[in-house]
């Protein structure tokens, strides 16, 4: 196989070549937005290159539906081999680039998916490799945003019914997390939760979502009404519907006095439609 690459490669325009070691970082190919991102490849070479990559069969295009973007699927053996070619220096120069692209990407098709929901998971799907890699990576750097890139992609693994993963990632999300109140111990606290409800545990959902409202300041704000907002939603599935009512009329008055920003309105719009859902 990688004789076989090594001759498909030698195929291609000599002054192309220095180009292609960097897409090695990817696993086993990405929307092509990631890839540019990741590579830094400019924009002739870059198409005289996928050009030579289809024509020799290391790399297929598929359109991702709903968004009728390109997604770049390399022959198994390619990203492998290129990425031997690097050296230590250019490999962490290259996995930075791609933790950094992939935690813009999971942020983008976390607000995606509350508009265009196949469309966000379509791309979700197949950029999932370099997900979970960039975010391992992210936690393992001990990058702030680890937290943050931990929920933004454990949300898409509980949709696919990837729990394991999930819950090893919340589990070093936890570790990882900041001092009580900050954004990202709010998130390790409310990962696990949010999985125990998208595995059907509901009353264990609610006692974590319960212990964590205890542990934040009373004063109304956007944690405590997301909270009241999941508890809510625990209990509805749990039949205990005048206590969800009460919940989530509680989520609805001490939001409406906050700031509205867009994160607000869209909380808003959750509530309002949580209430739909009681009724």
């Amino acid at each position: 196989l990688l004789a076989s690459l090594a001759l498909s490669l030698e195929r291609l325009d000599p002054q192309l070549r220095p180009h292609l070691p960097g897409l090695g970082v990817l696993q086993g190919g990405a929307v092509e937005a990631s890839v540019l991102a990741v590579t830094e490849i400019p924009p002739e070479p870059w198409a005289a290159l996928r050009r030579g990559l289809e024509q020799t069969g290391l790399m297929t295009v598929e359109t991702v539906p709903g968004l009728e973007i390109p997604f770049l699927r390399f022959h198994p053996t390619l990203a492998p081999a290129l990425w031997s070619r690097l050296s230590a220096a250019d490999q962490s120069l290259l996995t930075a680039r791609h933790r950094a692209a992939y935690y813009a990407l999971s942020q983008e098709l976390y607000d995606l998916d509350s508009t265009a929901v196949h469309a966000a998971r379509a791309v979700a799907r197949r950029e999932l490799p370099n997900l979970l890699v960039a975010v391992e990576g992210a936690l393992a750097a001990g990058e702030p945003e680890a937290v943050d890139f931990v929920d933004n992609v454990g949300r898409f693994l509980g949709f696919f019914g990837l729990s394991r993963d999930r819950e090893r990632l919340l589990a070093q999300a936890q570790a990882a997390a900041g001092p009580p109140g900050s954004k990202n111990w709010y998130l390790s606290r409310s990962g696990p939760g949010e999985a125990l409800y998208s595995a059907g545990r509901f009353a264990e959902a609610a006692a974590t979502f319960r212990a964590l409202l205890d542990a934040l300041d009373p004063a109304p704000s956007f944690n405590r009404c997301t909270t009241l907002a999941w508890l809510a939603r625990c209990l509805r599935k749990q039949g205990q519907l005048a206590e969800a009512n009460v919940t989530l009329h509680q989520a609805m008055a001490e939001a409406e006095p906050l700031e509205p920003s867009p994160e607000m309105r869209q909380l808003i719009g959750f509530l309002n439609g949580d209430r739909a859902d009681l009724l």
